[in-house]
């Protein structure tokens, strides 16, 4: 008895290895941008379609993912996602070239991330009851959380002291720990008999989520409604006069996915295998939870978006140091996570998902009106800890309620979709937030300049045209590298035009500072807003007592049997 407990939870820690790895992948190297297009012989913008496709590929899989453990086994799906994750990683460890870090990075590693992410929370499920499914969901909170802030810590330390490539390569032994220890993990039963994938159900929601999460991420580079500059494909541009691209994209979506939901319907009604049962959108629970989820992506993708950027473009930190700033963040969840089950067991879920967005609604006031240009890391502690303990009561939590709301049978569908949507979600909050950024960031900056009086005539010019044309970069010191009409000057001695160039570089150092704090309270405070919604959202949750949902988990296990 004693072993199979043992074997359990070593179960869980390979379930977590799992879920690690996926999430700091995401960010891990969002720090190392110069010295990979370096290596790999590219530039930013092609880094950046790295990045987007990575998302794309788990986003519009996802939900695939999780179908195909309900058919052929969660186990299963699980390991050979992690297969698929560790060829990728090693692609990517070795590359030499755009194309090469695009199909190990954005590709392999997607594919694989979308058949391990659903599998994790699924397995959770089938080798965890009652209080321990609590517990293990507890600590899956924990380390969701922390995997996010450590990501930057870890890629920035590898990059500095040893080499960016060791952010993947260390992927491949990790999922050979996961695949060794594998055994501990609970046998699926075969659920389905069938073992039928509905294809073209599979294409049209790919499609539908690819042109949603498209439109979301690349909405800062075309602008959401009017239009920034024209989109292309190759030879190819498509001028739609003022309007930009990304409600067409966005629209698209929808209506794809509109399509692909009464084409399930008709399906099911037809007794026709399905890769998302509309059933599943009748129980009250799932969807108010998956809903809550999804806005909590949306609102917490503004701190991780905001707080970094306030340190390294205005107190000039490394990523290292970054990453050490955030780890109040992280501590705070791992703690805390764990914490709320023993909290449960004298307030409904409903109430501690609750009070931990409150929580996580106040520490983003409390960090908007501590941010300044002498901020510290001291200063930040108690609105990051504050996040954290928040982070660490709603998401493990969250995610419980949700998955735990739906028969087990169905699971790893639950999973995919509940995924799916925070990656919706997330991806909708970074486009949102990011544009309130440089908006605030750019009128402070032409509000500020302009009134400003020791900054010469001479030079204003120039950095007002320098902003018009690098809004994706106001946060960090390129703006500082102006330089002044020499038309305009030429009149005047050299040691004055040195002096004026010197005292309107040192002004707009402070004022760019000054923007960018004002840029991140906007975004901290639009962050703040969507916790609020949140807020308004769980409160439509089914008001049960922790053991209520453990009695109704055993009756789902006991029904299934």
């Amino acid at each position: 008895m004693k072993n199979k407990n043992f074997k359990k939870w070593i179960s869980l820690i390979v379930l977590n290895l799992a879920l690690a790895i996926v999430i700091i992948d995401g960010t891990i190297l969002n720090v190392s941008v110069r010295q990979i297009t370096a290596d790999v012989k590219t530039d930013v913008k092609n880094f950046q379609w790295i990045i987007t496709i990575y998302s794309l590929v788990i986003a519009s899989l996802t939900i695939l993912g999780g179908k195909l453990g309900d058919l052929f086994g969660k186990k299963k799906m699980f390991l050979i996602g992690a297969t698929i994750f560790a060829i990728g990683s090693a692609i990517s460890g070795i590359s030499q070239n755009f194309w090469q870090i695009l199909l190990g990075w954005s590709i392999v590693e997607g594919i694989g991330a979308s058949l391990m992410m659903p599998a994790t929370t699924s397995l959770i499920i089938s080798n965890f009851k009652g209080k321990d499914r609590a517990i293990a969901f507890g600590v899956w909170g924990g380390i969701a959380g922390a995997s996010s802030a450590i990501g930057p810590l870890l890629g920035g330390y590898l990059t500095d002291n040893i080499s960016w490539r060791w952010a993947f390569l260390i992927n491949v032994l990790i999922v050979l720990i996961i695949l060794i220890f594998s055994f501990t993990i609970k046998e699926e039963k075969e659920i389905s008999k069938k073992k039928k994938i509905d294809i073209f159900g599979a294409i049209l929601s790919g499609t539908g989520l690819l042109f949603i999460i498209f439109g979301i991420i690349e909405s800062s580079k075309y602008g959401f409604l009017i239009k920034k500059e024209n989109f292309s494909i190759g030879n190819l541009e498509i001028n739609l006069g003022k309007l930009s691209i990304v409600p067409i994209f966005i629209f698209l979506g929808i209506f794809i996915l509109i399509n692909f939901y009464f084409f399930e319907k008709r399906r099911e009604t037809k007794k026709l295998d399905t890769i998302v049962s509309t059933k599943i959108f009748e129980n009250k629970s799932f969807v108010f939870g998956v809903a809550t989820s999804s806005i909590i992506s949306l609102g917490q993708s503004g701190i991780i978006f905001s707080i970094p950027v306030f340190l390294q473009s205005v107190r000039n930190y490394s990523a290292f140091q970054t990453g050490i700033a955030l780890l109040p963040l992280s501590i705070a969840v791992l703690i805390i996570s764990p914490l709320s089950i023993f909290i449960g067991k004298k307030i409904s879920i409903k109430n501690i998902i609750s009070i931990g967005l409150i929580i996580n609604f106040l520490s983003t006031i409390i960090l908007s009106q501590t941010l300044s240009e002498n901020s510290t890391t001291q200063d930040l502690m108690l609105g990051l800890s504050m996040l954290g303990a928040g982070m660490g009561l709603t998401m493990s939590r969250i995610t419980n309620f949700t998955i735990s709301s739906v028969n087990e049978e169905k699971s790893g569908e639950a999973s995919g979709l509940n995924n799916t949507f925070r990656q919706i979600g997330s991806s909708l909050g970074s486009a949102i937030i990011g544009a309130v950024f440089i908006s605030s960031t750019t009128n402070s900056l032409k509000i500020n300049i302009k009134e400003n009086e020791k900054i010469s005539s001479y030079a204003k010019e120039e950095i007002l045209k320098k902003i018009e044309n690098s809004n994706e970069s106001l946060q960090f010191s390129e703006l500082e590298s102006f330089e002044i009409n020499e038309s305009k000057m030429n009149k005047l001695p050299e040691n004055i035009q040195n002096l004026i160039l010197k005292e309107s570089k040192s002004e707009m150092k402070k004022i760019r500072e000054k923007s960018v704090v004002s840029g991140n309270r906007s975004s901290l405070l639009t962050g703040s807003l969507f916790t609020f919604f949140a807020i308004l959202i769980s409160r439509f949750l089914p008001n049960e007592k922790t053991q209520k949902e453990t009695n109704l988990q055993k009756s789902d296990t006991e029904k299934n049997k």
